[in-house]
């Protein structure tokens, strides 16, 4: 991305971050929690604007139990935050630990 004084307004990539992470948190709503391991691949191709309505979309791509951590799995997640004209302002790839079910 190219950036111009002439671009105008933007939200800093830790604000949108920070949204997108109480918006993910929100999403995957799990009871007991969720134990973030490692986030990589962070990218903010496109600027959050004043007035932009954000959504995360996640998709959980990998997930099996913890060899360490009896009931408890590690599930490999892609979250990709846009704005209502569908244009990706943020996408990450992350790993968390968290209560399997039937444990």
């Amino acid at each position: 991305m190219k950036i111009s004084r002439s671009a105008g307004l933007a939200a800093s990539g830790w604000y949108t971050a920070a949204i997108s992470m109480r918006l993910f948190v929100d999403t995957m709503n799990v009871e007991g929690g969720i134990i973030g391991l490692q986030v990589d691949a962070l990218k903010w191709p496109n600027a959050a604007r004043p007035g932009d309505e954000l959504r995360v979309e996640i998709k959980i791509t990998k997930a099996r139990r913890s060899k360490s951590r009896p009931g408890y799995g590690i599930i490999r997640i892609r979250a990709v935050t846009k704005n209502q004209r569908d244009e990706v302002v943020q996408a990450f790839m992350t790993s968390a630990m968290l209560p399997a079910r039937g444990s």
